[in-house]
Order: structure tokens, then sequence, then C-alpha cells
């Protein structure tokens, strides 16, 4: 039986102190087969930097300047390659 990849799509702005917890949650319940797509929105508040610090290789982080969530969410879909795509 084919295992079906799925997409977590997170989009987010200055969320550092959600981001230790929010990590350790998400990566965990990944399953081997599946991505986790960060788009962030040029924080300033570290969050960026924490992203790209994990080291996962389910994790594709990018930290760019948007036109707002629908664009940010836009931008992420287009990097996801998940055959189901979910937010958080």
């Amino acid at each position: 039986m084919k295992e079906v990849r799925i997409s977590v799509v997170t989009v987010c702005r200055n969320s550092m102190k959600e981001w230790p917890s929010l990590s350790a949650n998400v990566l965990s319940s990944l399953g081997t087969p599946d991505e986790w797509v960060v788009q962030d929105g040029a924080s300033t508040d570290g969050s960026a930097e924490y992203i790209h610090a994990l080291t996962d290789s389910r994790l594709k982080g990018e930290s760019r300047p948007d036109g707002g969530i629908y664009s940010a969410m836009n931008r992420a879909v287009e990097r996801a390659s998940g055959e189901f795509i979910l937010f958080l």
C-alpha cells in the first residue's frame, strides 16, 4: 500500500515565543514521508533564525516579506509537495 504524503503548512510572523513547543509537537507528529512547510513573513523577533536552525529534513522553511496571510499561504502551498495539505 502506498503511503500518503501530507504537507502541514504554517504561516507566521513574529511568533518566537511559540516556536519551541510548536516545533517539538509538529515534528514529533509527522510521519516519515510527510513535510512541514513554514512560511515566515520576515519576522524581526528571531523566529526566522529559529526556523532555519531546525535540522529536520522534513521542514521546508522560508522567511521573506509577503502581502499578508493569504499571500503567505499561497506561497507555502506552491512549495508543498504533499497529496494533502493541512494548515496549522
